[in-house]
């Protein structure tokens, strides 16, 4: 899937030029004949005022998961934590502190280890599920259910390779020669 053309910039570039379909039409074909195209400057101002971009390296995410967990009991996924941070440096640069909704995007469980070593607890020798079990205890939430029964699902593909190797193995796996 290529997330460059997606529908959701069609959409925001028919919105930002006066609802225009020609418009559009015209900056997706500039995109793929020539891989970018420009934005007039009112339409650039009018997204610059809608949205802000940021983001978080490895240690604000975990410090943001550290500090939602602490101050507020909740526990967040890394992804969400990346949001939060970005939150937090859009409003200590804006000043603007209206009330906001911060969606999570995944389970803190899928990154158990993560989270765990985020919140200041080793993970050293631990294996996923007793990972899990740790991540439950300390938030008193269930292991998801799909998370839980892999314990007792049986290992299907136990095959491991060099990175080098991965197309060779790919094809043997589908069965292309």
């Amino acid at each position: 899937m290529d997330i460059l053309i997606s529908s959701n910039l069609e959409r925001l570039l028919f919105e930002l030029a006066g609802r225009d379909p020609e418009h559009v039409r015209d900056r997706m074909s500039q995109l793929a004949a020539q891989g970018h195209y420009r934005i007039p400057k009112g339409e650039l101002e009018k997204l610059q005022s809608l949205f802000y971009g940021g983001f978080a390296d490895p240690l604000e995410t975990s410090r943001a998961i550290k500090e939602a967990f602490e101050g507020h009991g909740y526990v967040m996924d890394p992804h969400s934590a990346v949001g939060y941070s970005v939150l937090k440096k859009f409003r200590e640069e804006t000043g603007d502190t209206k009330p906001t909704l911060l969606v999570s995007t995944a389970s803190p469980f899928k990154f158990n280890r993560a989270v765990l070593e985020a919140l200041g607890l080793g993970t050293a020798d631990m294996d996923e599920f007793s990972l899990l079990g740790k991540l439950s205890a300390l938030t008193g939430q269930s292991v998801p259910i799909k998370l839980a029964e892999l314990h007792s699902l049986p290992e299907l593909h136990t095959e491991v390779c060099e990175k080098e190797e991965m197309g060779k193995v790919l094809y043997k796996f589908l069965e292309v020669y």
